[in-house]
């Protein structure tokens, strides 16, 4: 079933693999967000999504691996921490602050940026 993640204020959505999130029926209202904090805690490989993720002041943690978004990305407010690397492939829109603290944070695709992005020990490509 493809439907809504809402990950609140204040909680944990650990990932604990490297395996791809996709819709798999017609349900193309699903979408994943975030206004808490979202960590890939395990693994070297790559974590995909992909369904749209909206992230509302929440917190990406990427301590190893990579973690894609392969769906519309809209930042407001947001950042990014760790020592992994955070892929966009399908565009971004940062409509406020975004800091990256020691990740990488590759942008794929057309993205905007009507914010700021901070990065300290961080790559930006």
């Amino acid at each position: 079933n493809a439907g809504t993640i809402m990950n609140s204020a204040g909680a944990l959505w650990d990932i604990w693999c490297a395996q791809t999130m996709k819709l798999s029926c017609a349900n193309t209202n699903a979408y994943w967000a975030n206004m808490g904090t979202v960590t890939k805690s395990a693994s070297s490989g790559t974590t995909s999504v992909g369904v749209p993720f909206f992230n509302t002041g929440g917190t990406i943690g990427i301590v190893q691996g990579a973690f894609a978004l392969n769906g519309p990305v809209l930042f407001n407010g947001a950042s990014v921490i760790g020592g992994g690397a955070l892929i966009v492939n399908d565009g971004l829109q940062n409509n406020q602050a975004l800091v990256v603290n020691g990740a990488t944070l590759s942008l794929n695709g057309a993205w905007s940026n009507a914010g700021t992005i901070n990065a300290t020990n961080a790559v930006i490509n």
